[in-house]
């Protein structure tokens, strides 16, 4: 499927449209100064300067040819880091967005691949797409202005030698014109390699400790190295094809340089053509065989680049525009699994899972390790895509799943969006005052704990979901967890995944059971649906009554 340059441009481009194009003004102006004022400087020196036998004027020549190209020289070198500038913007601007629309992207896309895929998809296709753009489009109009400068000054100077150049043109179209697809798919290949090489990569990296625990280095090396093969192959076969398209390229080249030589030599010779004017010939001739080259040379990488940009344009393309989470529960149904089938992997965990919580209702999800139940909450948070059936859901939910992670920042920010005095709240009853100017991951597993805890219950919802709320957590903490909860979640709906809830099971009105990738629910026995209320006395100290009342 072709995509029209126009979004492409749109794309990458975007609203640094107005300074792009003053860049590629910046750079044309130089690149066509420069091509029409050296072959003047050089027929003024020799038809002018020599002919006359003037030292003076060769001397004022040089004087100012030094002069004038110094000036452009050093308003290149300006126009230079304009566009490093210009770069930098539209990288940041790109990543913005890459990311943003990842954070977009439904669960099932998410799921077919690991952290590091999509770090290679929203950073180094970024940096690897947007330099290129800037770069290569400006040696793109470089090359182009160069050759039409260099064009019309040789024709000026003798149309007969520029006949040669024109007649080597269609050549090189048609080489271009068949190389370009093949380098295009060329180009893609080696991005998808290069994308799964570094998910493959960050996997064997993250498995520092069990690799030194469990002698497992071969194992990951093996796995690690076919991926790396894969992309070298595929890196082979883009340079391979490049350097056949620019040797043939070349070649026809080095056909027209010779036969130039040749026919100037001959024009001397027939004094058809000065002195100055075959050195000023010669010097745009070779400009203008420059700009051919870079042209040559250019192909492959615009190739290359388009596929880059066309990968980004897909990945965007896949963001979920549908509400994360639908509200088309039955009116006095919180959450609905009809005839489920999920599962982490390609295989279902969990099969023909049907579960009606009502409204309000509390249930206590139990079963082994790796039974399934983190994988059920997952469901119920639209994270974790069906194989088969349906989740309905009613009202905004909260939650969080093991392994939680949080982005890079202070937890000070991070709860920035709640409800200020609802957050300072919870953050003295969970003693974490302390730590707020932490980042998450320089936390111990029982802060991240109360943090992960803190974070679910300072978002506003009708449904909340915990997995293991209470884990990593000493015995007292654990009551002051499970009170919060109680207190913060009174009249809504909730479902917990407890491992060991024996001390607060009687606290809900319903127990799912996951045994052998079924899904079994029963009212709780014990409590049949009574409500506890708890006796909270400040913000920095809570009372534990184990019994509802």
């Amino acid at each position: 499927m072709k995509r029209p340059w126009t979004e492409d441009w749109q794309l990458i481009v975007g609203s640094q449209t107005r300074t792009y194009l003053l860049a590629l003004a910046w750079a044309g102006a130089i690149a066509v100064l420069m091509t029409a004022l050296n072959p003047l400087a050089t027929r003024l020196i020799f038809d002018v300067a020599v002919t006359e036998k003037r030292l003076d004027w060769l001397i004022a020549i040089a004087a100012a040819s030094l002069v004038i190209f110094g000036l452009l020289r050093w308003w290149d070198f300006q126009g230079g880091q304009y566009q490093q500038r210009l770069t930098n913007r539209m990288s940041a601007d790109l990543t913005r967005r890459m990311v943003s629309g990842y954070f977009h992207l439904p669960p099932e896309v998410v799921a077919r691949h690991n952290e590091g895929y999509f770090v290679a998809r929203t950073m180094n296709e970024v940096e690897q797409t947007v330099s290129p753009v800037v770069s290569s489009g400006i040696q793109l109009l470089r090359a182009v202005l160069i050759l039409a400068t260099a064009m019309v000054t040789v024709l000026l100077l003798s149309w007969q030698l520029t006949t040669v150049l024109l007649i080597i043109t269609p050549a090189l179209l048609l080489l271009a014109r068949h190389f370009s697809a093949q380098l295009h798919q060329d180009a893609h290949g080696v991005q998808e390699s290069t994308a799964a090489q570094q998910e493959v990569h960050a996997a064997a990296i993250g498995a520092y400790r069990t690799v030194r625990m469990f002698n497992l280095e071969g194992l990951a090396l093996h796995q690690l190295m076919r991926s790396v093969d894969h992309r070298l192959n595929a890196v082979y076969t883009l340079g391979y094809r490049s350097g056949k398209y620019a040797t043939l390229s070349r070649i026809t080249l080095s056909i027209a340089e010779l036969l130039v030589l040749v026919l100037g030599g001959y024009a001397v010779m027939t004094t058809s053509l000065t002195l100055g004017g075959l050195m000023a010939y010669m010097g745009a001739y070779w400009m203008a065989v420059s700009a051919v080259q870079s042209l040559i040379d250019l192909t492959p990488q615009v190739q290359v680049l388009r596929s880059n940009i066309w990968r980004l344009a897909d990945m965007l393309a896949q963001q979920d525009t549908q509400p994360v989470i639908p509200v088309d529960a039955p009116v006095n149904s919180a959450l609905v699994w009809q005839d489920a089938s999920f599962g982490q992997g390609e295989t279902a965990t969990l099969t023909g899972v049907n579960i009606d919580v009502p409204r309000g209702q509390r249930i206590l999800v139990r079963g082994a390790n790796g039974a399934g139940k983190s994988t059920l909450a997952l469901t119920a948070l639209s994270l974790l895509p069906l194989q088969k059936g349906s989740v309905q859901r009613s009202g905004d939910i909260s939650g969080l799943v093991e392994p939680v992670k949080f982005p890079s920042l202070p937890l000070r920010e991070l709860v920035t969006q709640f409800d200020a005095s609802h957050a300072e709240a919870l953050i003295e009853q969970l003693n974490l005052t302390l730590l707020m100017d932490s980042r998450y991951d320089e936390l111990s597993l029982g802060q991240r704990k109360k943090f992960a805890l803190m974070m679910t219950l300072l978002k506003p919802a009708e449904i909340y979901v915990f997995d293991e709320p209470l884990a990593n957590l000493d015995d007292q903490t654990q009551r002051l967890a499970f009170e919060l909860i109680l207190r913060h979640t009174a009249g809504k709906t909730v479902l917990a995944v407890m491992h060991d809830s024996a001390e607060f099971s009687s606290h809900f009105n319903l127990v799912a059971e996951v045994v052998a990738g079924q899904v079994t629910v029963q009212p709780q026995q014990s409590t049949m649906a009574k409500v506890f209320v708890p006796q909270l006395k400040t913000h920095s100290g809570l009372s534990w009554n184990p019994t509802p009342q």
